[in-house]
């Protein structure tokens, strides 16, 4: 079907990564989504969102 599911890693125009699990297209489970600014959020991604720091 095209959408990401499983382990992955996606690395975005703006200089962005994210690292982690996908579920139905959705960054979902564990994953790092890290910015150009050096930010990092790591843990917990549920449908996509942030929801819990590791």
């Amino acid at each position: 079907n095209g959408k990401k599911h499983g382990q992955g890693t996606v690395t975005f125009a703006n200089g962005s990564t994210y690292v982690g699990q996908f579920k139905h297209d959705n960054y979902h489970g564990q994953g790092s989504l890290t910015l150009p600014t050096g930010e990092k959020y790591v843990g917990e991604w549920k449908d996509g969102k942030f929801t819990e720091i590791k």
